[in-house]
């Protein structure tokens, strides 16, 4: 079920609702759960999975490219608990939610009100987002903590590059095209890899270089 504010249509092809608007590319998976609509910004392609629930109240904001996979939860209200009742009073504190470009949360991820998540970042599955994500960082657990980060050439290369899940696409990027079965490239997990992938990290947030 999605709010009839987005006047979604189904796509029987691949199984999720594409909003009107086909130039931005958004889709829904039913069912999908949204409240606050009016304070809901999104940009283009945009993949949002069956069973996530988006409470919007407290305003949230969702840039290109991004993909919110199943029963994800995004809350950007709370209850205010030193108030005048318990266990909390009526009023529903505005938290926003920001979520950049390029940006990747996995299955069951809860991100709380007053979150930004940064541009390029991955939330693994499971986590609970309670504090910021710096960008291109891929982060875990609860509550989420950076594992490692994204290697900001390659990052970068397919940034200039134009190139997207959405590219190609006939439809969602998310839902349509071919995807394959790869393993783990050994170069670019190991130890030494990894230290190197943060050092370019770093002085690409130190300088603007990558």
């Amino acid at each position: 079920m999605v709010p009839g504010i987005f006047q979604v249509r189904h796509n029987p092809k691949f199984a999720c609702c594409m909003t009107p608007d086909t130039a931005k590319n958004i889709c829904f998976q039913e069912p999908s759960f949204i409240w606050g609509e009016a304070s809901l910004r999104l940009g283009k392609n945009i993949h949002v999975g069956r069973g996530t629930e988006i409470m919007a109240e407290g305003g949230i904001t969702i840039g290109d490219n991004v993909v919110i996979s199943y029963q994800c939860v995004l809350w950007s209200i709370d209850h205010r608990y030193e108030g005048e009742a318990l266990p909390y009073d009526r009023a529903r504190i505005r938290r926003p939610i920001v979520i950049g470009d390029n940006v990747w949360i996995g299955r069951n991820a809860i991100v709380r009100g007053g979150v930004t998540i940064g541009e390029g970042a991955v939330v693994a599955m499971g986590s609970v987002v309670t504090r910021d994500v710096p960008p291109l960082a891929v982060v875990g657990g609860n509550p989420a903590h950076v594992l490692r980060f994204r290697d900001v050439r390659c990052y970068f290369d397919n940034k200039r590059a134009g190139r997207s899940l959405w590219n190609g696409a006939d439809g969602c990027g998310a839902c349509a095209g071919e995807f394959f079965v790869a393993e783990v490239d050994p170069t670019v997990s190991g130890t030494f890899a990894r230290v190197a992938t943060w050092l370019r990290w770093a002085r690409w947030r130190l300088t603007g270089r990558v």
